[in-house]
């Protein structure tokens, strides 16, 4: 079974952070130079949500 499911968006994002809130998922940090982007590494915000997370 599904254990954790994890999303990463660039932290300006705003939108995509809201939805990721919004679907239940937990701000974990910050991954730096996590992807590679037009030729320069750039930073992520690192969420996820776990199976035994309590539900919104």
């Amino acid at each position: 079974k599904l254990h954790r499911l994890q999303a990463a968006c660039l932290p300006e994002n705003e939108r995509s952070r809201a939805v990721l809130r919004k679907c239940g998922f937990t701000e974990e940090g910050i991954a730096r130079g996590y992807l590679r982007i037009n030729g320069a590494w750039r930073d992520h915000v690192v969420f996820a949500i776990l199976r035994d997370d309590p539900r919104k």
